[in-house]
């Protein structure tokens, strides 16, 4: 909402976080999804795309690692700007850290979760 009116509608909202495509389960529309397995952006299938975290994460992952997090169930929001690392998995890790920082408890090993590409 801005100044008090919905921007996008609650319908096309559920449509854009929901998978898009049967071929590929973890993509909606241009949203990364984690409710369910499904392929990276190379078309590996390796799991659900932030592995650990919640099912209900979602995620807008753009150029050089700028991305957009959300975590309904934790009322949470994550947004990085900045330089790429060279490390591909580093969003992936660094959503974990702080979902399990929030839980009081280490993120467990996140390397079999896909690659933000």
């Amino acid at each position: 909402a801005w100044n008090g009116k919905q921007l996008v509608s609650k319908s096309y909202f559920k449509a854009a976080t929901s998978p898009s495509q049967a071929m590929n389960r973890a993509y909606g529309y241009l949203i990364w999804l984690n409710a369910e397995p499904g392929h990276n952006a190379g078309g590996q299938i390796q799991g659900n795309r932030f592995g650990p975290a919640p099912r209900d994460t979602i995620s807008a992952i753009g150029a050089e690692g700028q991305y957009a997090t959300a975590i309904p169930s934790l009322d949470l929001c994550l947004v990085r700007q900045g330089d790429t690392s060279p490390d591909p998995a580093a969003p992936i890790r660094f959503i974990n850290e702080v979902v399990w920082s929030l839980k009081g408890s280490a993120a467990p090993d996140t390397q079999t979760s896909m690659p933000a590409t």
